[in-house]
C-alpha cells in the first residue's frame, strides 16, 4: 500500500512540475499573458505583505 502511495506522490509531483514547466513557457510567449502576469505577481505580493502586516499589528495590539 506504501509503495504505491508513493508512487503516485511521485507521479504527482513530475506531472505538476512538467505541467508548470511547460504552461509557463508557453504563457509567456503570449505578449497579453506576460504584461498581465506581472499585474497579478504584484497584486499578490503587495496582498502577502499587507496581510503580513496586519496580523503582525493585531498580534502585536494583544
Amino acid at each position: 500500500m506504501l509503495n504505491i502511495w508513493l508512487m503516485a506522490i511521485g507521479v504527482g509531483a513530475l506531472a505538476w512540475g512538467t505541467g508548470l514547466t511547460v504552461c509557463g513557457y508557453f504563457a509567456y510567449s503570449i505578449p497579453a499573458v506576460k504584461n498581465a502576469s506581472y499585474l497579478i505577481a504584484a497584486f499578490f505580493i503587495v496582498g502577502s505583505l499587507v496581510a503580513g502586516v496586519r496580523s503582525w499589528m493585531r498580534n502585536r495590539a494583544k
